[in-house]
């Protein structure tokens, strides 16, 4: 095997790498290797010991992506993985197929929508590796078509251009897909992350666990998903809020293809909330599944603040005996930091509650235990005290 470039790390970065953290940030290095963007580098401490196996990047904070500890890796044994693992735990065609990092492919993202599936390259050495994961997945799954979802900010830090293009197969700007027995409509060319949040499919389903209420809140509702399983458990009257008319018209698309009835505001979902705690209208149900308020530890402060508000108005906006299903995507905010924002909230609200649950991400989401940045994903459920 060719001699690769060498990056020589101090003994903080060794100390991470040692705890099989897959990441080697720049100013960690002792010495950079001559590489360009993307390329394989090997990972050696001071006294010259082989530690890791990964590409790197010049021109990013986070310098080196770790691919193996062990100096060989297989691109096509890792997809393959990735595939059995999934395939034993759904019965149906859709999920997260590969998650990064925690799937031993770090900067890359795929969903499954059963014949699409939907690819997010986010790194200049993912990029290197693009055409031997796309033959390894055209060839393992046979889809009708591929998309490369490659519009992400992060890949500008990469240095890799953005765009969004049909890699194989006739493109199919929407489709309909079903989940747990419902219908949704998925623009994969421009909906959110890859058109729609896998993550939150088995938190959803724990809206049936509880039974039927009268109503129901679902705000920063996107498409309308939370609405349509608290449809299906039962729920009579649910109104979804969002900023973005565009969300909600697909919401109600979604509602009526599966036979249900949902009422729709367009508001700022923070304001509405607040309207709401000050009015006598009350809820048996409110789900808040806001967008990441924190995507680095320097904004965990207005975020921490911003988390606090919203709980704060939808605790005091709940029926006797109503239950809260809060969410928070932001991966700075861990658990610990965001129960501790739900206290304070309840403290503040005047109202005792039940912790009834703790959810987090399904199994097509794993969370490396060496690597805390894998986990992102909390969803609390309270319940009000009579």
């Amino acid at each position: 095997m060719q001699q690769l470039p060498i990056a020589v790390i101090h003994d903080k970065g060794k100390k991470r790498l040692k705890g099989n953290h897959p990441w080697v940030f720049s100013n960690e290095l002792l010495s950079k290797p001559g590489a360009a963007a993307g390329e394989l580098v090997e990972i050696q401490d001071s006294s010259g010991r082989y530690l890791a196996t990964g590409y790197y990047n010049p021109h990013t904070l986070i310098a080196v992506r770790i691919l193996t500890f062990h100096k060989t890796f297989d691109t096509a044994e890792r997809v393959q993985n990735a595939f059995t693992f999934r395939e034993k735990h759904y019965g149906d065609k859709i999920y997260r197929l590969i998650y990064s990092e925690s799937d031993g492919l770090p900067g890359l993202i795929v969903d499954r929508y059963d014949e699409t599936l939907v690819v997010q390259i986010l790194t200049a050495g993912m990029e290197r590796l693009k055409e031997q994961v796309l033959s390894t997945l055209q060839n393992l799954i046979q889809p009708k078509r591929i998309l490369l979802r490659n519009d992400s900010p992060y890949r500008k830090l990469e240095g890799l251009e953005q765009q969004v293009e049909w890699y194989f197969g006739s493109p199919v700007t929407e489709e309909w897909i079903e989940v747990d027995g419902l219908k949704f409509l998925v623009n994969y060319e421009q909906g959110q992350k890859t058109g729609f949040f896998l993550d939150q499919r088995e938190n959803r389903k724990r809206l049936l666990s509880y039974g039927a209420a009268e109503s129901l809140l679902d705000a920063f509702s996107y498409t309308g998903a939370w609405s349509l399983y608290g449809a299906a458990a039962g729920i009579q009257r649910i109104i979804a809020v969002d900023a973005s008319q565009e969300a909600l018209s697909k919401a109600e698309q979604n509602a009526s293809k599966n036979g249900y009835r949902i009422t729709t505001i367009v508001a700022d979902a923070p304001d509405f909330l607040r309207d709401l705690s000050a009015s006598d209208e009350r809820y048996d149900r409110i789900v808040l599944d806001p967008p990441a308020f924190c995507k680095s530890k320097r904004h965990l402060a207005s975020a921490t603040r911003a988390y606090r508000e919203v709980n704060l108005r939808a605790m005091k906006s709940l029926n006797p005996d109503g239950l809260l299903f809060s969410s928070s995507c932001s991966q700075p905010v861990t658990a610990e930091i965001f129960l501790e924002i739900l206290r304070q909230a309840a403290t503040a609200s005047g109202r005792r509650f039940f912790l009834r649950e703790i959810l987090f991400h399904p199994p097509d989401h794993p969370i490396l235990i060496g690597f805390p940045e894998s986990h992102y994903l909390k969803c609390v459920v309270l319940q009000v005290v009579k």
